[in-house]
């Protein structure tokens, strides 16, 4: 019995020709961020697909290419007291992913992703922001990950 490509246990599927991928340094075009947001979902998504998958990042030969820039990055009031102070806040980063594949156009895609996670307004920023970036990053990553491998 033959196979067309090979499955992996994060249940991606990808075509036994694609060995390589190129993922672009993300570009930060949010007008509020936080300083190295673009090297950390940079280096997480890669993280992701060389722990999840047998391909190889190569910037110089590669069949599918990820690039991706992020486009927004807030802080907003999403539960308001009676006396109209936040009691809880939202962080929420938002990228825009152009994905190809070199050998199959059709799988081409471009799409936003948006995740966020909400705090209480109590605590303070400065000291939860690392953490609060670090859960919606990767939760974007998996959702990047899961449209290109696992809808393959």
């Amino acid at each position: 019995m033959g196979s067309c490509g090979f499955y992996t246990f994060s249940g991606a599927s990808i075509d036994a020709q694609v060995k390589n991928i190129k993922v672009d340094y993300f570009v930060n075009k949010a007008e509020n961020f936080k300083t190295n947001l673009d090297r950390d979902i940079t280096q997480k998504l890669i993280d992701i697909i060389i722990d999840q998958t047998d391909l190889s990042v190569n910037n110089n030969n590669y069949e599918i290419e990820i690039s991706g820039e992020i486009i927004s990055y807030d802080i907003s009031p999403i539960s308001i007291s009676s006396n109209d102070f936040a009691k809880q806040n939202r962080l929420s980063i938002g990228v825009n992913i152009d994905f190809k594949n070199y050998l199959d156009e059709k799988e081409n895609y471009n799409q936003k992703f948006i995740r966020y996670s909400d705090y209480n307004s109590d605590l303070n920023l400065d000291e939860i922001e690392n953490e609060l970036v670090d859960k919606v990053l990767e939760e974007i990553c998996i959702d990047i990950f899961n449209k290109t491998f696992v809808n393959w």
